[in-house]
This record gives C-alpha cells, structure tokens and sequence, in this order.
C-alpha cells in the first residue's frame, strides 16, 4: 500500500512540474506577443481610453515589455495626451511595475528550474532500464494528471475570475500599488480586466493542447514499439 501510495505521489509531483513548466511556458509566450496586445487594443479600444496614439501606445508597450524581460532598465515612456508630452507611467505605477518585473524574474527562475527537472526525469527513463520499459506509461499518466489539475483550477478561475484576480494581487504582492485609479493612472486603463482575462484563456489554451498532444504522442509511441 506505501508503495503504491508513493507511486502515485511521484506522478502527481511529475504532473507539477509539468504543468508549471508549460504553463509558465505559455505566458510567457503570450505576455511577450506584441501582436497580441495589438489585438487587445483594437478590442478594447484603447486608444480611445487612453487618448494616446496607436503607435505611440505599442512603441510604449514594447518599452514595457523589454522592461519586464530584464532587456531595459526603465519602464517609463513620453507620450503625447491632449497634444501636450508627458510621462505616462506615475511614481506608483513604475513602483508596482517594478515589482510586476521581481515577479516575472522569479518565474523565469521556476520554468528554467522545471525544465532541468522534466530534462532530468527524461534521461533517467533513458538510462534506467526498469524505468524506460514504463516511461510510456508514466510520461501519459503525468501528462493526464496534469489536464485534470489545469481542468480543476482552471474551472476555479474562470467561474470567479475577478475574485482570483483580486487574491492573486494580495498573495504575490506585499503592498496596495496593485490598486490604480483608472481615473488618473494610465496602465489600469491599457490594461483592463479583461486583458487578463483573455490571456489566461489563451495559456488556459495552449496548455491543455500541448498536454492532448504529449498523451496522443506517448500513447502511439507505445503502440508503436507494442510495449
């Protein structure tokens, strides 16, 4: 019974680092898409809400973004509003961007970690005899785990979105510059709710597809070999 407990335990922690490596992964992709922020813009008018022009909004956003990779040392950008210059980001919203940046830091840090892992467990199944006569069956049951997780949380997530939204701001961040007054503050206005919303979705997304495709792939494999 111990054995067949821990077996289950090493899937269930394989199936976490998978699912963390894909999902950091995948937001990673989409959070560092211009064009999907272009499309964003379109759809929630933003240029509009902002007042600022097109191309002076996404020459911003890539600022922001070489910012938030750790490519540039500040986020800060001059914009034309109302025909006069002026900096877009308040002192608030560059301490909290400062803070979004330790974040993404900290999760570049945790996917780089997740892949020598999953690198790791691969070579092991490689070399390990025992282990590469059922990495087929390992590899699908991990692979399956982790859907049914992201199908779990995900369900959370998307029936109460704003209240995850919320508690994600209160778990990562130790102090209130999460709360922009889209009144006076410009990124809560280039990036509403539903920004967020639409990313989550598209990770959401990416990772149940690649999570069908690695069991459709392990499946045939095994099929294959007629193990």
């Amino acid at each position: 019974m111990i054995k067949k407990f821990l077996k289950h335990l090493g899937l269930c922690f394989l199936s976490l680092i998978l699912l963390m490596f894909l999902v950091l992964t995948n937001l990673q992709m989409v959070v560092f898409n211009n064009g999907f922020y272009a499309k964003e813009y379109e759809k929630y008018s933003i240029v509009e809400q902002t007042g600022i022009k097109k191309n002076q909004l996404l020459s911003a956003t890539n600022k922001l973004l070489n910012y938030l990779r750790g490519h540039a040392d500040n986020p800060q950008s001059i914009v034309t509003i109302e025909e006069k210059e002026r900096p877009l980001f308040g002192n608030r919203e560059l301490l909290h961007l400062s803070d979004v940046r330790e974040l993404f830091k900290k999760g570049f840090l945790i996917k780089n970690l997740t892949f020598g892992m999953l690198g790791s467990a691969l070579i092991l199944f490689i070399l390990v005899k025992p282990l590469r006569n059922r990495a087929y069956k390992i590899i699908t049951l991990s692979a399956l785990y982790a859907l049914i997780g992201l199908f779990c949380f995900g369900s959370l997530v998307f029936l109460s979105f704003n209240t995850c939204f919320t508690y994600f701001h209160m778990m990562f961040f130790d102090n209130d510059l999460w709360l922009l007054d889209p009144s006076k503050e410009y990124l809560v206005r280039m990036f509403p709710e539903g920004f967020f919303l639409d990313s989550a979705v598209k990770v959401f997304v990416y990772t149940v597809v690649e999570l069908l495709l690695l069991i459709a792939v392990f499946k045939a494999l095994k099929y294959l070999d007629g193990v």
